[in-house]
Order: structure tokens, then sequence, then C-alpha cells
């Protein structure tokens, strides 16, 4: 007897042999449970993979599995599952299996597809795996018919950057305008690829395009890789180019930075955490601390990000305007709460040039590098800009005629040589002709919505910016109209 809880219990003891019996018994039970389980997650579990057509064939329906007469073909993918290259036949039933975005007779070698299916063929559910593979449907390898095949890489989304490798041939990285979008690389040839609603020269950074029927098959001279020319993922039979975005309406010689609202902003719930450089230099802006907004529709019914003046901060790596003799900043903004903006080097307004509450901004390559900052900031009363040349204080503030509150404003600052100006809403307001020509002393990293004066200051811009565009030259007249024509028609109400 034992003892449990100040009660008296009976022990019962078996032998040793009873106990092992016993205990083979209860394994093979909980392994016929596994094996069951495992059967059931078999049957049920989706097949889903990618790849491209490397054959097709017809295949002849033998009773009982006639599938009503319907024509039925084997498709030999080829592609890229679990880290591992992977080559698969499946069946195909003409309408029977769903097919998305391709038609039956689009199902040729070359083509890359998504390939979605069960365990078992339509009318052999149930049937034990080795009569499927004996069935010799042409899926021998693996006894799976296709319940869905679509063209996966068919995109609508934004030039992020060209390569060109010859005057025919290029690869656009193609990025969908979502949340933790990832790049595509499509290879484009001129006279081969089919470009709607546009040309070749189109086919630019910033571009909004769709690309259909892509296919690992490039239309080349036998012999070259056909499934990774100049590096691309696959090959645009098919451009359609999106005329009801302004695109390409910008100068491109210089364009060194090009942010933009409407395009390659990475968020969640609309917080931004990255703004794509779409200059085709990739310096994209991460979130550095804060937390800027996406706004859907802030100037002019377009996208703006918003920064709350309290600490909302993007930055950006890896270049500098240090060596340059000529540079131009084009920025729309709103500064939606009044901020102090400082006059020249002085606190005329409760600021000082110290603390200026910057849209954008290099600061200097280090404390001991003096006057080295290039800025441009619009406030409600005035306009701050410096290009750093080592001179001091070289700090140009204008002021407005009068506030414009909250309204939204298009400015531009140029520095050529001895001269710098300043434009605002197209019309020049600024001269100087005293300037040193070489900007120096600033650092390889850059800030939007702050002011970093070689530290974290707390020079936060309270306000909305709709787009920033950096040429490493000063434009001439021409040049800056066709900018601003651009951005007056997308932000300003056609201003011409």
């Amino acid at each position: 007897m034992k003892t449990f809880f100040g009660r008296s219990l009976p022990v019962f003891q078996f032998s040793s042999e009873v106990a092992g019996i016993a205990k083979k018994r209860i394994i093979l039970i909980f392994g016929m449970l596994f094996m069951l389980a495992a059967a059931s997650n078999i049957t049920a579990a989706p097949f889903e993979i990618e790849g491209y057509i490397k054959q097709v064939r017809n295949i002849e329906p033998r009773a009982p599995y006639t599938f009503n007469g319907k024509q039925v073909i084997s498709i030999y993918i080829v592609g890229h599952r679990f880290g591992k290259d992977f080559d698969y036949q499946f069946m195909v039933v003409k309408d029977s299996t769903q097919l998305e975005g391709i038609s039956f007779s689009d199902l040729k070698t070359g083509m890359y597809v998504r390939v979605k299916g069960r365990a078992e063929p339509a009318g052999m559910l149930g049937k034990p795996i080795q009569e499927i593979r004996a069935s010799r449907y042409g899926c021998c390898n693996y006894a799976l018919h296709v319940d869905t095949v679509s063209t996966p890489r068919n995109i609508t989304g934004y030039v992020a950057h060209v390569d060109s490798f010859s005057t025919t041939d290029i690869v656009v990285t193609v990025r969908d305008n979502k949340a933790g979008a990832k790049d595509f690389k499509y290879l484009v040839v001129y006279g081969k690829t089919s470009i709607q609603n546009g040309t070749f020269s189109d086919i630019k950074v910033s571009a909004k395009i769709e690309i259909s029927k892509a296919s690992i098959n490039v239309p080349v001279e036998p012999g070259k890789d056909h499934g990774k020319l100049h590096g691309s993922d696959l090959y645009a039979p098919v451009v359609t180019i999106n005329q009801g975005v302004a695109q390409n309406e910008i100068p491109t010689d210089g364009l060194q930075l090009w942010f933009r609202a409407d395009r390659g902003v990475t968020h969640s719930d609309n917080k931004v955490t990255q703004w794509d450089d779409l200059s085709g230099t990739n310096l994209h802006a991460k979130l550095k601390r804060g937390q800027p907004m996406l706004l859907n529709s802030a100037i002019g019914g377009k996208p703006a990000i918003h920064f709350n003046g309290k600490g909302d901060v993007l930055e950006f790596t890896g270049w500098s305007p240090n060596e340059l003799t000529a540079m131009t900043i084009i920025i729309v903004s709103a500064n939606t709460e009044y901020q102090p903006e400082p006059g020249p080097g002085k606190g005329a307004e409760g600021g000082s040039h110290s603390t200026l509450q910057s849209i954008l901004n290099w600061p200097q390559s280090t404390s001991d590098a003096r006057w080295g900052i290039v800025l441009l900031s619009a406030y409600q009363n005035s306009v701050s800009f410096r290009f750093g040349t080592g001179q001091n204080p070289n700090i140009n503030n204008w002021k407005r005629p009068a506030s414009i509150g909250d309204s939204p404003t298009m400015t531009i600052a140029t520095h050529d040589g001895s001269t710098e100006k300043l434009y605002v809403g197209g019309e020049l307001v600024w001269t100087q002709t005293d300037k040193l020509a070489t900007i120096k002393n600033c650092a390889s990293n850059g800030f939007i919505g702050q002011w970093s004066h070689g530290g974290d200051n707390s020079g936060w811009f309270a306000g909305n910016v709709a787009e920033i565009i950096v040429y490493t030259k000063a434009l001439d007249d021409t040049e800056r109209k066709k900018a601003e024509a651009y951005l007056n028609a997308k932000y300003f109400a056609g201003k011409k």
C-alpha cells in the first residue's frame, strides 16, 4: 500500500514481460497515428513552386482516367526551391486546371510560371501513391495534378534603376510600390521587346511600367545564357508604359538625388521606414529616429512625407557634395507649423544659425571642419540655404514679403562657382556673387528633416515634404524651367 494525500491506495505490479509488451503496443499506436497525420498533411498541403517550362508534351489519357476527353499535357518545370535546383513534371488539363494571366496555349517552352498543385491528380483522390506514379501520365517524378498555373513575375511598378549593356540591351530594376516590395530585374531588348504606350527611350528611372508575359526565353543568338543574360531575372517580352503618371520630365544630366513621395516609399500603416532615391545612384534614405508618416494626399492632392518637428529624421549615406563647384537643390514642401527662422548668422526670429530646422542637410564632416554644411529649408516667413565652402558664415536667409502660412511652396537653390541664386515659385528672389567656388568640409551622410551640426541637435523640421531633387551642376534656365513645369503640373494645379 502507498499513501497519497493521507489515503492508502493499492499498488499494482506487472512482470517485466507484460510491461514490455504494453510499451511496444503504445509505441506502435503512436507510430500509426503519426503516419496517419503525416499522410493527411501530405494530401492536404498544397505544393507550390516557380520555374520555367523546359519541355511540353501531349499526354494520351488511359482508362479509367480519361478526364472526360479533355486535352492533357505534361509540363517539365525547372527552377529553384528550398535552396536547391529542381526539375519536376506536372500534368495540366485543358478547361480544368485554373490558369491565371495566361491561356492553355501559352504553356510553351521558356514561359516562367508558378505552379500550385495537390498530392493526387483529379480522379485519383485516395489512390495509393504507387499506383499514381505508375499511371504514366508524364508525372513520374512527382505525381501532382496542377490546380493553378500563373505568371508570377507580371508586375506593375516603377523603375528603380536601369543598367545599359549596349545600345539595344538594358536591365530594368522594377519595384512594386508596396511595403516590403522586392526588386526584380528584367532584360528589355530594343527591337524585340514590345513597348506599349511609349518608346524604348521612355524606360527610365521613376517611369511607371507594367511587364507581362515574363519569360526565361530571351531571343538572342544560340549559345548565350538565356536564363541570366546580363544578370537579369527574366526577359520582358511586353512592357507597357503608364502614360497617366508624369515621368522623365525633369533634366537627367547631373541628377544625383531624387526623392518623390508618390514612388518608392516603404511603410507599414503609413509609418515610413525608407524613402528610395530614384536618381539611379541608390542613396536611399532610411529611418534614423522618430516616425515620419506618409500622407496619401497632402500637397496638390499628391502624397508627401510628414515630419513632426520633434525628432522625425531620415538619413542617407554614401555621397558627399565635397569638391563640387556647382550644385542645384529643388524641394517641394510645406512648413505646417510656425518655426523661428534665423537671419544670416544670427537668431533674428528666435533661432540661431546652429539650430536651423532643415528639410535637407549635409552636416560638417567633423567639428573642426568649419563652415562646411549644405542645406535648404523653406519656412513660413523665409527661406534659408547654404552651400558650405569654408567661407564664414555663408548662410543665406531670404525674407518673404508676407507669410505663406502652411501653404506649399517650390524652392530652388543653385551654386555656380562664385554665384548663388534662390528661386521661389519660379521667381528669382536672391542673387549673390561673392562666394567661394568649391564645396568642402561636408560629411558623406545627409539628413531629411533635421539639421545636424556634427551631432544630434534639435533642429527638426515640422512639415510635409513631397519631392527633393539634387543635381551636381547648376541647372541652366532651360533645364530649371523644365523641372519647374513638371513640379507645377504635378503639385500646383498646372501653373506654368
